[in-house]
């Protein structure tokens, strides 16, 4: 969770996107699906890194699901934490250092040796401060982190439990374990208290909470400890008994700045280092005197927005109010940083559809910038939307203004904001269709937009002048003939041809939303030929040359997987054929004793002789006899 943005990770499903501003309805914003199981995330601002089975991490920009970096580490990503500019991620056998930026790009990744046994569980990561603990089989690796990108290996803390699954920190001593006697499944695994001393690298053991169930995670809040139990749900935990010695914690507060002075406008990364003699519940963060943020999970850090430079306004004060669970508190010293004014210009990072998209639909466009712009300097003079005329090229006297207004900011404040978004009454027609934005388009600072910014994208389904399967404005755009059904004289109509060599023809990519002039079309890292959107088991490749639809696991309808009919000798695209060689149960059916069966939707009947009895199938089951 970030902000109000939440990422949660499904596995093969994907990455779902939740909007919980209103915490009561949060609402479902996308899902985003990338090839490979989801297997860990970690989110900054509106940006969540998604780590896959298949090695690849993916930067994702939450509020439009815009695809922003690739980088693949070459093995499974088992956990993903983030801090100071820096993503770490941990892979058998090593610990990834993954420098990243405020757009999301990566840096060159680093590699550190990291020992210790899996088995059947991942490894886990926690960052709190300058400290990245890592669990095994066994027990935790220790590291510094004070320099960011150079991790380096302090400790290994080795245990007489085999059932070490997740280890997070409560402050710069406590922390909570999720452990168990192994790392199996039917074995119990509960919740154990550690302090890991003043170094924050011992695993001196205090006591065990037995949990109803089986514990697979936690997290602390307020000095409450979360723990996912399984079928048990949720158990909320009181670790430590609140404090009532009514001592005060300690608290030092510190600023990233350069030589104190800090740009107007921008965000300033702000950390609390806190101690207490019992447990810190939360710290709280102040701006000029007026609470900005509230972090009751260690390490207590956050970003706050450095106001503008005004009359009599040159300097910016901070400070920090951390409190106990006994209610005992105390303030920090202000840290006073003087204001400098803004003189970036402001960039246009990404239009949404991409530039020389082609969309089988579309109702509108996004921009993202690379800072919060003025929304009153979004205007229909500053940033322009047309049509291509009946010539179908951008740019020429025939183009025609089109009527797109532009949403309500996110934050729902309509002052500012980095991303604006345009929408039209009713869905583009097919045609040709250009975005500029002007150097109207304004920063907070009144800095302009440094170049004015212009994208083209076509939306698909109009004239189709010489019968190939493409619009006239999509062979225009890829260079082909609109009048010559074959542009390049090879025998192959320009519909069949396949621009971008991904294997798949341009027409199959145009129709099922693909691009023919990308063979990577959502960046994900995965050629368009291997992509299977449907996830019925075939690949696209596999899909055209069986004519059936890539976004239907079943084309026809008829309740079976196109990748059995496949399988088994039938025609995915015409209901009234069925598999071959199978045998079908309605609703009952008895099986003889013939051996090992396979059935679909996948069910396995073991035997070697004599009958098993009468099995209830739900229709359709299907049971494949192996000979």
């Amino acid at each position: 969770m970030t902000g109000s943005l939440v990422a949660v990770g499904m596995g093969s499903g994907g990455t779902l996107i939740v909007d919980a501003s209103t915490p009561d309805t949060p609402q479902v914003l996308r899902t985003i699906k990338l090839g490979s199981s989801v297997k860990s995330l970690a989110a900054v601002e509106t940006t969540v890194y998604v780590g896959f089975e298949d090695g690849r991490i993916t930067a994702v920009d939450m509020l439009t699901g815009r695809l922003l970096a690739n980088v693949n580490l070459g093995s499974a990503v088992h956990d993903l934490a983030i801090g100071k500019g820096v993503l770490y991620a941990a892979t058998v056998g090593s610990l990834k250092t993954v420098p990243v930026t405020a757009t999301g790009t990566f840096g060159t990744v680093t590699s550190t040796a990291m020992t210790g046994n899996l088995g059947a569980v991942r490894f886990r990561l926690f960052r709190g401060g300058n400290r990245l603990y890592s669990v095994f089989i066994q027990g935790f690796h220790v590291f510094n982190i004070t320099t960011p990108g150079t991790p380096a290996l302090l400790q290994t803390n080795t245990t007489a439990q085999f059932g070490w699954r997740h280890l997070v920190a409560s402050d710069s001593r406590l922390a909570v374990a999720v452990v168990g006697i192994n790392n199996s499944d039917d074995a119990p695994h509960d919740v154990s208290v550690y302090d890991l001393g003043a170094n924050g690298t011992q695993a001196t053991f205090q006591t065990t909470f037995s949990m109803p169930t089986h514990a697979f995670g936690s997290v602390i809040y307020n000095g409450l400890a979360y723990v996912a139990d399984g079928s048990a749900g949720v158990q909320v935990v009181n670790i430590r008994p609140f404090d009532s010695l009514k001592i005060a914690p300690n608290l030092t507060l510190s600023a990233q700045s350069t030589g104190g002075v800090v740009t107007e406008g921008t965000f300033v990364p702000v950390s609390a280092l806190v101690t207490d003699d019992v447990q810190v519940r939360n710290v709280e963060f102040y701006v000029d005197g007026v609470k900005a943020e509230t972090d009751g999970n260690f390490p207590f850090e956050t970003r706050v927005l450095a106001p503008r430079i005004d009359v009599g306004k040159t300097t910016v004060t901070l400070k920090a109010k951390a409190t106990d669970t006994g209610g005992n508190f105390t303030w920090s010293s202000d840290i006073v940083l003087n204001l400098t004014a803004d003189t970036t210009p402001l960039t246009v990072l990404s239009m949404s559809p991409p530039n020389a998209a082609i969309m089988a639909q579309c109702s509108g466009f996004t921009l993202k910038f690379s800072e919060p712009v003025k929304s009153s300097t979004l205007t229909s003079s500053t940033v322009r939307f047309y049509a291509a005329g009946p010539d179908s090229r951008i740019g020429t006297d025939d183009d025609t203004a089109v009527t797109a207004t532009l949403l309500a900011a996110a934050n729902d404040s309509g002052t500012n904001r980095d991303s604006a978004s345009w929408q039209t009454t009713t869905p583009l027609t097919p045609g040709t269709y250009r975005v500029l934005a002007t150097l109207g388009v304004q920063d907070t600072a009144g800095n302009p937009l440094a170049a004015p910014f212009s994208g083209v994208f076509i939306v698909s389904g109009g004239t189709d002048s010489d019968g190939d399967g493409l619009a006239d404005d999509v062979e225009i755009a890829l260079g082909y003939d609109p009048n010559n059904q074959d542009s390049n004289g090879n025998g192959k109509a320009d519909g069949d041809e396949d621009f971008d060599g991904d294997l798949l023809a341009n027409t199959f990519e145009i129709r099922y939303g693909l691009q023919p002039n990308n063979p990577d079309s959502n960046g994900n890292g995965i050629n368009d030929r291997l992509e299977d959107t449907d996830k019925d088991g075939l690949t696209n490749a596999q899909e055209l040359a069986a004519g059936s639809d890539p976004t239907k696991a079943d084309t026809d309808g008829d309740g079976w997987p196109d990748q059995v009919e496949i399988q088994f000798a039938s025609n995915p695209t015409d209901a009234r054929s069925k598999p071959l060689s199978l045998i079908v149960g309605s609703p009952v059916m008895v099986v003889p004793g013939l051996g090992t069966y396979l059935a679909s939707p996948p069910i396995i009947v073991n035997g070697t002789g004599g009958s098993f009895g009468t099995y209830i199938a739900t229709p359709p089951v299907t049971l494949k006899i192996n000979q």
